[in-house]
């Protein structure tokens, strides 16, 4: 190996050297255009975590309004103290709504104007549906 250069073709630790090269080039461009990318993180799983959070929230927000009404009743809360609890009840349950709504809105939804169901003399079976937005299509 003595006297051996790095581009030299009989020199087989150069080939190893050139063929690892050629690899990683290869794999930094394929990472480059993109293709290695994962897939975008779907906006449904975050979604539906913020809904059972604002389920939790809100079960905690009526458990301590339980707990608040029972010690008014007592004489040892006052009245802010149990406007706050129902205040904070109300807000947790609007938060929920909101968050329902916003998983909801994920949710592929469909205005059908008609359905025809029909079938070929070959006896396959068929379904032909109108949408609002799809104009007449064949959805077989």
């Amino acid at each position: 190996m003595k006297g051996s250069r790095v581009g030299d073709v009989s020199n087989p630790i150069s080939i190893g050297r050139r063929s690892w090269l050629v690899r990683l080039l290869l794999v930094y461009f394929v990472c480059r255009l993109g293709a290695a990318q994962p897939p975008p993180i779907s906006d449904e799983p975050r979604r539906f975590l913020e809904v059972r959070r604002c389920q939790i929230e809100l079960r905690a927000a009526r458990t301590q309004l339980k707990r608040t009404q029972e010690l008014f009743e007592q004489g040892l809360m006052s009245r802010t103290d149990l406007d706050r609890a129902q205040t904070a009840v109300e807000t947790a349950q609007l938060n929920y709504q909101e968050a329902v709504l916003s998983l909801l809105s994920l949710q592929l939804r469909l205005s059908v104007r008609h359905i025809i169901k029909y079938q070929t003399k070959d006896g396959r079976k068929f379904v032909r549906l109108a949408d609002e937005s799809l104009g007449d299509s064949g959805a077989h």
